[in-house]
């Protein structure tokens, strides 16, 4: 998918206005809110899947990540209610609360190095343009035979993504992405089912969306080197998603450190 010549000009206007260089680069960020859903349809609606909701401010320590290597980070979506803290770093540009239109949303996400969001329906719009994703606070684990893709965000081979941690009431623990597979916890759409279930869906901590982002930036740039011992980890989590998930996998790579620190999940 491209731009015509036309909505070229007005994507470049829409940079300058935020001062961007025509020649600089910039990522986008998202963290979905339930203000959106709240405003389109309803406040019960927006409850209903606020278990895919997380905080931009985990999101942050990436961001400085992408001004410290030169970019620029927007922060985009519609209606976000929370606010974006003022972390004094002008690359650093809430999009979504001083310059959001309905094209800026598919212009930025088009021409980005690339997108760093969740599970949430922006997610789309990098993915048709082939701009690579990293999806943080990600759920389900993987995408179900049964249910049409379009449920939950798609991910292709050069995207990454990062687990949301479900945290059990009863066992005091996280659960293993075995415990998640093998049960119909893989299937649950709707926040009540969690809470009845005694779960807490939590959220990627700050130093795992940062990993992962600059594990993007470095893939990206041609200097990312996986070990073997990474490299197998990565074997394992796809081949444990195959086996309980009736053979369907993503494409996607996990994010390496997150594996990396978090082997028992394998278990």
């Amino acid at each position: 998918m491209t731009f015509t010549e036309a909505e070229e000009r007005r994507g470049m206007d829409l940079l300058n206005s935020m001062g961007i260089p025509a020649d600089a680069w910039f990522v986008c960020f998202h963290a979905r809110d339930s203000r959106y859903v709240e405003h389109l349809i309803s406040e019960q609606a927006a409850a209903r899947s606020n278990y895919r909701n997380c905080s931009i401010a985990n999101y942050l320590d990436a961001m400085k990540y992408v001004t410290s290597c030169g970019g620029y980070a927007l922060r985009i979506g519609a209606g976000d209610s929370e606010e974006m803290p003022d972390v004094g770093e002008t690359r650093i540009i809430d999009y979504s609360a001083k310059h959001r239109t309905d094209f800026g949303d598919i212009y930025l996400a088009g021409k980005c190095k690339f997108f760093v969001g969740c599970s949430s329906g922006l997610h789309h719009l990098p993915f048709i343009f082939n701009v690579p994703v990293v999806d943080a606070n990600y759920v389900p684990i993987a995408l179900s035979p049964v249910l049409d893709q379009l449920v939950v965000p798609r991910m292709g081979k050069d995207d990454l993504f990062l687990p949301r941690p479900i945290w059990s009431q009863e066992r005091r623990r996280q659960l293993t992405f075995r415990e998640i597979l093998a049960s119909e916890i893989f299937t649950f759409r709707l926040t009540a089912r969690y809470e009845e279930a005694g779960l807490q869906v939590l959220e990627n901590p700050p130093e795992d969306i940062l990993a992962a982002t600059k594990e993007m930036n470095e893939r990206l740039d041609g200097c990312f080197v996986s070990t073997p011992e990474e490299e197998e980890l990565q074997a394992r989590f796809h081949s444990l998603v195959r086996s309980l998930n009736g053979d369907h996998d993503t494409p996607a790579r996990i994010g390496t450190e997150f594996i990396k620190n978090h082997q028992r999940l394998l278990s």
